[in-house]
């Protein structure tokens, strides 16, 4: 049981502290608080599917991923950018399941403005883009199939509803480059520290 915490003043002062020492404040978010490090360090030590995977992929490499598949489809930097960064606002809340964050509209909100700061410190749509809503989806679909020992078969119809509907053959280009990526990105087995540096590697090169 949690001890009694007092009551909240001003809930625009709340603030989490990142690795860096930054006191971030979760419903004013500024400019001069987000660190491209903080990010990178939190993404790549947070699991994905809630940790209920069989196998670890991190939020870290989920980026990594869809941003190096982004540029194998020759995408330009600001959409490969917002590949690496559209998850970020989680360094500074949780990865939250989307069935669990449907119930709770005041976390989509809180996130919404987290994104919002991100996009514009770093120079990239605040909308995002379809490509990247896309590549996030096959990258979903990937881990659903791969990293539980009995695959999702939600994951499966939702892949071959999308590989089969509009767009498919721009939808099996991009699932056959998202495909291949990730299979390599497993076999690297990359530890925290690599995943946090593969991170900051792309976002220089295209920021």
């Amino acid at each position: 049981m949690n001890p009694e915490r007092p009551p909240v003043k001003d809930p625009h002062n709340v603030y989490i502290t990142t690795n860096s020492g930054i006191k971030f404040k979760i419903l004013n978010p500024s400019r001069d608080d987000i660190d491209i490090k903080d990010i990178a360090h939190s993404l790549s030590g947070k699991n994905r599917w809630n940790g209920h995977a069989d196998k670890s992929f991190t939020v870290g490499e989920h980026s990594i991923l869809m941003a190096k598949t982004a540029k194998d489809l020759g995408y330009p930097s600001e959409i490969i950018l917002q590949c690496l960064l559209h998850d970020a606002s989680e360094a500074y809340m949780v990865d939250m399941p989307t069935p669990l964050k449907i119930l709770m509209p005041n976390f989509i909100e809180m996130e919404n403005r987290i994104s919002t700061a991100i996009a514009r410190k770093f120079n990239y749509p605040e909308k995002m883009d379809n490509r990247t809503h896309l590549l996030d989806q096959l990258s979903l679909f990937e881990e659903g199939l791969a990293l539980f020992n009995t695959p999702l078969e939600w994951v499966k119809e939702r892949k071959d509803s999308l590989l089969n509907g509009e767009n498919s053959l721009e939808n099996v280009k991009a699932a056959g480059v998202m495909g291949k990526n990730f299979r390599a990105l497993l076999k690297e087995d990359l530890n925290r520290q690599k995943i946090k540096k593969r991170f900051l590697n792309i976002f220089d090169d295209n920021f």
